[in-house]
């Protein structure tokens, strides 16, 4: 889907290389993986993507519950990741979910994404 200046990650190659070449986030709700800077050119030429756009990948297990939960975890993430990231900056990171996320209020789990993000570089 095609978000404001926001794409998603579509194939195992571009989630295994974020994997590799990313620092990792933990929080009691999600983790975040971000893709180390000096890597991000080699990203967007290796898979032939445009440097216009930011990406995103979102992973929620089938331990988070049935798809309905699912879909609502991931509508939740991309309104957050709309929200918080301007279009200057660029970016490719990966939202894990854990199974915890179903109890957590939309506030709350913005919040949490906002500080591990501003432990980051990315604010």
């Amino acid at each position: 889907m095609l978000y404001k200046n926001i794409q998603t990650l579509k194939n195992k190659k571009e989630f295994d290389f974020v994997y590799k070449n990313s620092v990792r986030f933990r929080s009691e709700v999600c983790d975040i993986c971000i893709l180390r800077a000096k890597l991000m050119d080699n990203f967007y030429t290796r898979f032939n993507k445009s440097i216009d756009y930011n990406l995103v990948g979102f992973i929620v297990s089938k331990k988070v519950g049935k798809a309905v939960e699912r879909n609502l975890v991931k509508r939740r993430f991309r309104a957050i990741v709309q929200k918080l990231l301007s279009q200057k900056t660029k970016f490719v990171f990966i939202i894990i979910a854990k199974e915890k996320i179903k109890q957590i209020p939309f506030y709350k789990l913005e919040m949490d994404i906002k500080n591990i993000l501003s432990k980051s570089c990315i604010k």
